[in-house]
């Protein structure tokens, strides 16, 4: 079906869009399929838009799928990027493949990383793609959810706050850390300054259901968010 689908719209060379979901069918996600779309990305020239929704596939990924994005055309220019990975088997191998590809995608202003409920990938593959997101100055909208993940991924949390401060553009922010009941104070030790810098933000979504966050902690957050002066909208899910 995807080889048919390949061929369908191989020459149609002006996609500026590309939505793609196999939650309905995860059999189909094989590492042949993905070969498929690899060859389909790398036609098409005028790409903005990518989205990708991998939900319970049982495709061994060992960087198949991550590496999809290295063989998107030299001219594309994304502007919206969203993959959701939900419980699969993505590593920290396809984390740093991704977060070397994200780096590159200067122009990316719509970013959405969803790793809810993956447990083979830990602190180093997130801490790199946090790293780098640094790089993407024109993010407008940042959607993260490490719900329920390997809980070893809440070291990189630190690392996340403190490099979310050169996202000066952001507008709208969505953090979802539901279930990583291991958080600590510490891991807001940055919010801080990240707030204080991020001065354009609107939105601010906040999924801390399952953390056992301090009195202490809260009150810091709190007191935080009183630096966002231009916040419009905020959703903060607290609890136990």
């Amino acid at each position: 079906m995807i080889r048919i689908l390949y061929r369908s719209l191989k020459r149609t060379r002006n996609l500026l869009s590309l939505d793609l979901d196999f939650t309905a069918y995860p059999k189909i996600a094989t590492d042949r399929t993905l070969s498929w779309i690899s060859k389909l990305f790398s036609k098409l020239q005028l790409l903005q838009k990518i989205s990708v929704n991998l939900n319970s596939c049982l495709v061994s990924l060992q960087g198949t799928f991550i590496k999809l994005f290295h063989s998107l055309n030299s001219s594309v220019k994304l502007t919206v990027l969203s993959l959701i990975l939900i419980s699969t088997f993505v590593t920290d191998e396809d984390a740093f493949t991704l977060s070397d590809s994200l780096k590159k995608m200067s122009h990316l202003e719509f970013l959405t990383l969803d790793f809810s409920m993956c447990q083979k990938i830990g602190n180093s593959g997130i801490s790199k793609i946090f790293e780098d997101l640094a790089r993407l100055t024109q993010l407008r909208k940042l959607r993260v959810s490490l719900n329920r993940c390997n809980s070893d991924v809440q070291a990189s949390f630190p690392i996340l706050f403190k490099n979310l401060k050169n996202l000066e553009n952001i507008h709208d922010l969505n953090l979802d850390f539901t279930g990583n009941y291991l958080i600590t104070d510490q891991s807001f030790s940055f919010l801080d300054i990240t707030f204080f810098k991020m001065k354009k933000i609107q939105t601010l979504h906040l999924e801390l259901f399952g953390c056992k966050l301090s009195n202490t902690a809260l009150e810091n957050l709190g007191a935080s968010m009183n630096r966002l002066q231009t916040l419009e909208n905020l959703c903060l899910s607290l609890g136990l």
